[in-house]
C-alpha cells in the first residue's frame, strides 16, 4: 500500500484503494488513516469552494466527473476508524 506524506496530517498517511466488480457496476472504495474530514466541512464536502485551507475544487470536480460517467460518489462515515473514506460506483458499459 502506498504511503503518502500529507501536509495536513501529523504523520505519513496510508491510502487504500479497493475495486470490486459487482453486477453491472464497478465499486471503488478509497480510504486513508489520516486526520479525516472536518465536521465543519462534512455537510458540504462536495460543494464548490468547500475547504478548510482554500480552493475547494477537488471533490467538487471529482463528483462532476463521476456523475458525467453515470456514477455516484459518497463520503462514508465510519466511527470505528480514523481517516476519510469515499465510495464511488460506476456503471459497467459494454465495449
Amino acid at each position: 500500500m502506498p504511503t503518502i506524506h500529507n501536509q495536513y496530517a501529523e504523520k505519513d498517511v496510508t491510502v487504500t484503494i479497493e475495486i470490486v466488480s459487482e453486477d453491472d457496476f464497478i465499486n471503488i472504495t478509497l480510504s486513508d488513516d489520516g486526520p479525516g474530514v472536518s465536521k465543519k466541512i462534512e455537510p458540504k464536502i462536495f460543494e464548490k469552494g468547500a475547504s478548510t485551507t482554500g480552493g475547494g475544487l477537488g471533490l467538487y470536480l471529482t463528483k462532476k466527473v463521476v456523475e458525467g460517467y453515470g456514477g455516484t460518489i459518497e463520503y462514508v462515515q465510519d466511527k470505528k476508524r480514523t481517516g476519510a473514506m469515499f465510495r464511488i460506483q460506476l456503471p459497467c458499459k459494454p465495449s
